[in-house]
């Protein structure tokens, strides 16, 4: 248990870093008796884990579980009481209010491909301070001394379940960058089965078209998928990687 505030500030600080998402639940009044004083506070994160606690017992399960469930509905800031006597098992005779204050992950870019695009897409993304991850297949590009400001850089397969070590999240916007049409084919499918909120793929007209007439061999239809927007980019030249 952490008693030492500044010590849940400190977690609350590396979990913003890591980028997860989060509810700060504080006691914020007691009437009669309660397990813990008012201001107690608890970090309950979407896999129910916990960093501090506001009294234990069936009373703790019930905020972990309404926080995970502000979580999963991606709710906003809520207060709620609690009558002690209605768990069992308890019997402190008092009633515990508790504000609940979600703090959701961050939206978050994932850069498939490490090459001279990925490269100046991580670059900018780290100007302005937003988190991203780098996926290459090539291990000398997949090196994480390249990317120093990405939360990770995955070594994995662009051909075939690009994103077996990296769970896509709903808040995660996915940017294709390879070097090859085929890999373009591969990872596009790959990112249309995830939950994803935008998914986008750079390459002429003519590359976007030949990709999509591919996956609609497989049964899929990027175009029809309103998360998927190709060819990505502004026109600004288009001869550099910086203004690709």
């Amino acid at each position: 248990m952490i008693d030492d505030p500044r010590d849940l500030f400190q977690a609350m600080a590396e979990l913003r870093r890591e980028n997860r998402a989060f509810v700060l639940a504080t006691v914020i009044d007691v009437a009669s008796s309660a397990p813990r004083e008012v201001g107690a506070k608890m970090l309950v994160l979407s896999d129910g884990s916990i960093v501090g606690t506001v009294g234990g017992g069936p009373f703790e399960a019930a905020v972990i579980e309404e926080a995970r469930r502000l979580l999963s509905e991606k709710a906003g800031p809520k207060r709620a009481s609690y009558d002690l006597d209605s768990f069992e098992g308890m019997r402190c005779g008092g009633v515990v209010e508790v504000f609940f204050d979600p703090l959701p992950s961050r939206l978050r870019l994932v850069i498939v491909g490490a090459g001279h695009v990925g490269t100046k897409l991580a670059r900018l993304a780290a100007e302005i301070d937003l988190p991203h991850v780098v996926i290459d297949d090539r291990p000398e590009f997949a090196d994480p001394a390249r990317f120093p400001k990405a939360q990770r850089v995955v070594c994995a397969p662009l051909d075939r379940e690009p994103f077996a070590q990296l769970p896509i999240e709903d808040q995660d916007a996915i940017a294709i960058v390879t070097r090859r049409n085929d890999l373009d084919t591969a990872c596009l499918a790959a990112a249309m089965a995830t939950t994803a909120s935008y998914i986008g793929m750079i390459g002429s007209r003519k590359r976007v078209e030949l990709t999509y007439r591919d996956l609609e061999r497989k049964g899929l239809n990027p175009a029809a998928d309103p998360r998927v927007h190709a060819p990505i980019g502004m026109k600004l030249g288009d001869r550099t990687p910086g203004e690709v």
